[in-house]
């Protein structure tokens, strides 16, 4: 793995440093050109960084990097005139009350964490679906490529890993994505009990350590024209 130079670790903190600070800037009338200019600039370097000239990783932000350069010019550069909450309409008011309350809901899994601000923050939650042979046999082998092996009779595929792999963007980071792709492997695998979905919640502000918990696709004969059921239980993991 490739180290990264000191230099470039420690100029690594300016980044939330100086997208904060763009941020305020663009709500101050007196700073506002030079946050503009901040801002734009800033997500310029981020396209030219991870872009098509760049590194080539997360391909889905580099059209959202171009939507938000072009917000910027809509919001800030042909309307410069003084930002007040009163004098916006009822439906805009409650948008930025939404936007500003919502995110915290993600503390505590009742909002989405890829809509609170947090898609490089590393506290996301993670799923991996484990299976035994008899399983991976029946797999394509385009979704083989992304199995690993776990010990005998046992393969595991890291959801995130295959999403990159196959679009160069990572997976949905909710329990429910992951549960739709787990049912898909279950359809693929002919419906073997053996498959399990290990779901693994990152801390947050009101829980202090990770959690885990397992996912069971159970197969029931009496529902064998509708597929799996899926039945929660904890994990000692």
């Amino acid at each position: 793995m490739a180290t990264v130079p000191p230099l470039l670790r420690h100029l690594a903190f300016l980044a939330p440093v100086v997208e904060c600070g763009a941020g305020i800037g663009l709500l101050a009338e007196r700073f506002r050109s030079q946050a503009l200019f901040c801002a734009a600039g800033m997500h310029v370097f981020i396209l030219l960084a991870i872009g098509p000239l760049g590194s080539r990783f997360n391909t889905v932000v580099w059209p959202w990097n171009l939507a938000m350069i072009a917000i910027l010019l809509v919001l800030f550069w042909w309307h410069v005139e003084r930002l007040l909450l009163r004098d916006l309409l009822v439906p805009q008011k409650v948008i930025v009350v939404l936007f500003a309350l919502m995110p915290a809901l993600s503390l505590v899994n009742l909002w989405d964490h890829y809509l609170s601000s947090s898609l490089y923050s590393g506290n996301r939650t993670s799923g991996l679906i484990y299976f035994n042979d008899g399983v991976f046999d029946r797999l394509p082998e385009a979704i083989q490529d992304y199995v690993s092996d776990e010990g005998p009779n046992r393969g595991s595929l890291d959801i995130n890993d295959w999403s990159f792999g196959e679009l160069n963007v990572p997976s949905y980071p909710e329990p429910r994505i992951y549960k739709n792709v787990a049912r898909l492997i279950c359809r693929y695998g002919a419906q073997d009990p053996g498959i399990e979905l290990v779901v693994r919640e990152q801390p947050s502000l009101v829980r202090a350590a990770a959690k885990a918990y397992t996912i069971a696709p159970i197969y029931s004969a009496r529902r064998a024209s509708t597929g799996s059921t899926l039945v929660a239980r904890r994990a000692g993991r």
